[in-house]
């Protein structure tokens, strides 16, 4: 996943003009995504080498609840950290590619 993610970053760098360097990334991305299965179920299909499932079993949780609480909390406050660091940067993203429309020069003139 990091080889991958780096290559996403490099062929973003690469291209020259910043719409062509989106849908390039947007399709690399898109197959990418065949990856995360492997990496998910790789724990079981290799369970030599990987530590079992502890959160996630459906019957009973192999970690103390003093740890899953918290573990768990975190896990939820970073994927709302995560949709606002999102939203900020596709609004930024927006409003650079349309700096120079009527809309934006509107909103800046409020």
């Amino acid at each position: 996943m990091l080889f991958l993610y780096l290559g996403v970053i490099g062929l973003h760098g690469a291209i020259e003009d910043k719409r062509v360097a989106t849908r390039a990334v947007a399709v690399l991305t898109i197959v990418r995504m065949v990856n995360i299965p492997i990496i998910h179920y790789s724990v079981e299909w290799w369970n030599s080498l990987h530590q079992g499932p502890t959160v996630t079993k459906f019957d009973k949780p192999s970690i103390y609840w003093s740890i899953l609480i918290p573990l768990l909390l975190m896990a939820l406050a970073f994927q709302v950290y995560y949709l606002l660091a999102l939203f900020q940067s596709c609004r930024a993203e927006l409003l650079q590619r349309e700096r120079n429309s009527r809309w934006v020069e509107e909103l800046i003139a409020k």
